[in-house]
């Protein structure tokens, strides 16, 4: 797998996150427990078999802590990506994971991207273009939304 593919996997990872805690099934939710975004998150960009995405869970106990799995599509097969955790305070989300998304993780060594739920109930990550290696300025308004996808 490459730098980049990793790269990709875990920012469309915290974008997913980010977009099912405003889901706007989550939003009748318990007010006291914040929004469910439990479920699958895809990033806007799709083009020609890629893209991003990520399922999203909840972590027992902890009603606004997920965890979320990456992964990417770039040609005709998927690729797994990292385990990274989802945290929401209010409208506001960070994703964070172990390491920087191109490399091994040092011990102790951690990335957080911030990010906003919209009113939407997408998520969007407006700075992954200066983690991520394979996004730019340009695409990132598509490559760090993220979109809850209806369960099928």
């Amino acid at each position: 797998m490459n730098r980049r593919f990793v790269a990709a996997v875990t920012s469309v990872a915290m974008a997913a996150g980010l977009a099912a805690m405003v889901a706007p099934g989550a939003l009748a939710g318990d007010v006291t427990s914040g929004p469910n975004l439990t479920g699958r998150w895809e990033s806007v960009l799709v083009r020609d078999d890629e893209g991003w995405s990520m399922n999203v869970r909840r972590v027992a106990g902890k009603p606004d802590v997920y965890v979320a799995r990456f992964s990417g599509q770039f040609g005709a097969v998927p690729e797994p990506g990292p385990k990274v955790r989802l945290v929401v305070d209010g409208s506001r989300v960070r994703l964070i994971w172990r390491g920087v998304p191109d490399t091994a993780p040092a011990p102790g060594q951690r990335t957080v991207l911030r990010g906003t739920i919209g009113q939407d109930g997408s998520i969007f990550f407006p700075r992954c273009y200066r983690v991520l290696a394979n996004v730019d300025k340009q695409m990132a308004d598509e490559a760090c939304m993220f979109q809850q996808q209806p369960r099928g």
